[in-house]
């Protein structure tokens, strides 16, 4: 992927601000609810700490997904949660937990934009493959089962074994939960797109899930910090179905932007927010 900013700039492209802002706004929001929800499975598998700790907590350590292995981020995440002595082993339980919730909820959505892609049409090839997908995602929902399946991976790989102590229904709530927190992302990077080039709305969901499968190859890129690259190789196949080359490669740099700027704000604000609350002890007492 290269930007011709010769034919970039050929497009007379207007950079709308209250979509960008728009689209700020709403990336925030997902991270707000992931952090929400991350504490939520925290309280469900008894590892909790305070709600404005929690947040911290989850804002600093996606920072660590920019370290090559990306297993900093436990790590990140593991050592805050041990000052309130909580133990690490159940934050790694949670870890996986939820970047498991997360890839579940991804898949998903693309399973549901299967059938959408050829045209507007459903194909009985996408219907089949939503079908099998929304089974097998059924069945992983279950603690026993997902347990036994983690559990049999992990002896492979010669690792200690991990208890999910979640019930069925609270793990299907989350499971739903993460769903929704995946289309407020889809709606963040809409919004994103429809600043710089006017994308029909029923491009909702495809874009939804370019996005969610770039990220997630980009995460298990694993010799690269934060995907660098690998999720914006597979973003840039991906837009250019739905726009002009040299404005599908300004889109995914800016993609890469947006969300590293983001995250870094929000990881800031959290830092506000937990000084705020310290101080505020400190004069309590």
């Amino acid at each position: 992927m290269f930007i011709n900013w010769n034919e970039l700039s050929a497009l007379n492209l207007s950079i709308r601000v209250d979509y960008l802002l728009y689209s700020a706004a709403v990336l925030g929001l997902h991270f707000l609810a992931s952090a929400t929800l991350w504490h939520r499975l925290t309280v469900l598998n008894h590892a909790s700490i305070p709600l404005p700790d929690a947040i911290s907590a989850w804002a600093y350590s996606i920072l660590g997904k920019y370290v090559p292995g990306k297993i900093f981020l436990v790590i990140a995440r593991a050592g805050h949660y041990s000052r309130h002595g909580i133990p690490s082993a159940s934050i790694a339980v949670c870890c996986f937990l939820e970047l498991l919730l997360q890839l579940l909820a991804a898949t998903a959505i693309f399973a549901a934009t299967l059938p959408l892609l050829r045209g507007d049409s459903i194909s009985g090839l996408g219907m089949t493959g939503f079908a099998a997908t929304a089974t097998v995602l059924l069945v992983l929902s279950n603690p026993r089962i997902l347990e036994r399946i983690s559990n049999a991976i992990l002896q492979v790989l010669k690792k200690e074994p991990i208890a999910i102590t979640v019930k069925h229904k609270h793990l299907l709530t989350l499971f739903l939960a993460y769903i929704l927190n995946c289309l407020l992302l889809g709606a963040a990077f809409l919004l994103l797109v429809r600043s710089v080039y006017p994308v029909d709305l029923d491009r909702f969901l495809y874009l939804t899930s370019s996005f969610l499968l770039a990220s997630w190859i980009g995460i298990f890129s694993l010799i690269t910090p934060g995907g660098l690259g690998v999720r914006e190789g597979v973003l840039f196949v991906a837009l250019q179905a739905i726009m002009p080359a040299p404005l599908a490669a300004g889109v995914t740099l800016l993609a890469r932007l947006w969300a590293t700027s983001g995250e870094l704000a929000f990881a800031g604000l959290a830092r506000l927010m937990l000084r705020a609350k310290v101080q505020g002890n400190v004069e309590s007492s």
